[in-house]
């Protein structure tokens, strides 16, 4: 059994995926499942390919092992796709990158691709039966992926994992409508994040009375609310809440208005 592998390896701040398409070549008998140990903390998303009938999972001495079981006896040149998912490391001064390995392969080898999401710096640490590649010569790659060629079915690769903070800049326009009996306030704030993606982000109003804070609103495209932050060191600090992690611009507009008592004629003059 020879099998060559093209491993994507997208590391998150919220989750990891290892996408696998493996060629295996079964020569000489035929074989009636292939399998290999899943690494601890990842679970297995799907399995597909032609002479695939399912998989299922087990346990020997402790380790899981995914069970790739084929359409009867099987020869010849088979391809799978696989994907495995389960929660990102976060930062890590050393991280031992998951290994997937037929355990029937008789020679393996392939190519692994580690991709950051933006905000994630990685570096390799050690390695073993791994020799470093060109990203950049590779078509559509993030910036800040490794490349490398797996030569041995043992191969090891240790990276650092460092979360960069987020770089944020804003333009704010603030107006302040004037009538009689009420006052109304907008900021049009053009967000700009770099570096890395935010889920919140925090701003100081002006001191609220209480039935101004209820009238605090917050709208734009990726904005889900707008909420006080509670706290003696918090007075006056709202957060403004994402639907989703940001990443370069995001416009927000924030509203409130104060009601203030009409003065009569008599009082004017």
């Amino acid at each position: 059994v020879r099998v060559t592998t093209s491993q994507t390896l997208s590391i998150g701040n919220e989750r990891l995926v290892l996408a696998l398409d493996m060629n295996v070549n079964i020569t000489r008998a035929g074989l009636f499942k292939l399998s290999f140990p899943l690494p601890e903390g990842l679970e297995i998303e799907s399995a597909s390919g032609p002479s695939l009938s399912h998989w299922t999972e087990s346990t020997e001495d402790e380790q899981r092992i995914i069970a790739l079981n084929l359409n009867g006896r099987t020869l010849g040149a088979q391809s799978f796709s696989i994907s495995i998912a389960g929660p990102a490391p976060g930062a890590l001064a050393e991280w031992k990158v998951p290994r997937i390995s037929l355990r029937e392969a008789t020679r393996q080898n392939g190519q692994l691709l580690i991709v950051p999401e933006q905000g994630i710096r990685i570096q390799t640490l050690d390695r073993n039966h791994v020799q470093p590649r060109d990203a950049r010569a590779l078509a559509g790659n993030r910036p800040g992926t490794l490349a490398f060629g797996l030569l041995q079915t043992d191969w090891n690769l240790s990276i650092s994992i460092e979360s960069l903070d987020p770089w944020v800049t804003s333009q704010v326009l603030h107006e302040v409508t004037l009538r009689e009996g009420l006052t109304k306030t907008r900021l049009t704030i053009d967000y700009r994040v770099e570096n890395a993606a935010v889920k919140s982000l925090r701003l100081r109003l002006p001191a609220l009375e209480p039935e101004q804070e209820k009238t605090v609103r917050a709208t734009g495209a990726a904005v889900s609310d707008i909420v006080k932050v509670e706290g003696e060191e918090s007075e006056g600090l709202w957060e403004i809440q994402f639907k989703r992690r940001i990443l370069g611009s995001a416009k927000v507009e924030i509203n409130y208005q104060k009601t203030t008592e009409r003065k009569d004629d008599q009082e004017m003059i």
